[in-house]
């Protein structure tokens, strides 16, 4: 008999997800967040937000190509806490980041999913690293979910 097991985490970036909705107005984590934004008047504040509320990159966090992420954001010009694109101090830095490696690596699943809404793109593999069945996965989530 096979088993499978669904883990569903449907948000790791609560503060930045109250900052970007609404939810979060005021207050000392408001404001922190709003001084590292004015360093960058291109990203609209606090909609363009993607980081957590302390201005790191949560999607840049894990230990998988962090040093070639961290260069390439400081070629980019982002070398410290920002609305997006900061890789952080080192990898797993933020607290949200080693819950979710942990976690992970603790759980070893055979599959893993990860939603953003704000790229609209499935990536099925990583590198050289192509799974079996990777592309066709996420081409079915693809059509799933528009």
């Amino acid at each position: 008999m096979r088993t499978s097991s669904l883990c569903v985490a449907p948000a790791i970036n609560l503060d930045g997800l109250d900052l970007v909705t609404g939810a979060l107005k005021g207050g000392s984590f408001f404001d922190r967040a709003y001084a590292i934004s004015r360093d960058y008047p291109q990203v609209p504040f606090p909609s363009g937000w993607k980081a957590n509320i302390l201005g790191t990159d949560l999607n840049l966090q894990y230990p998988a190509g962090w040093a070639q992420a961290r260069e390439i954001k400081a070629a980019q010009g982002v070398t410290s806490p920002s609305p997006r694109d900061f890789v952080g101090t080192e990898p797993l830095s933020s607290p949200e980041a080693r819950a979710v490696y942990k976690f992970t690596r603790s759980y070893s699943p055979s599959l893993t999913l990860s939603y953003h809404t704000q790229g609209r793109v499935i990536y099925w593999k990583y590198l050289d690293c192509e799974p079996p069945m990777s592309r066709e996965i996420a081409e079915f989530f693809g059509e799933m979910s528009g």
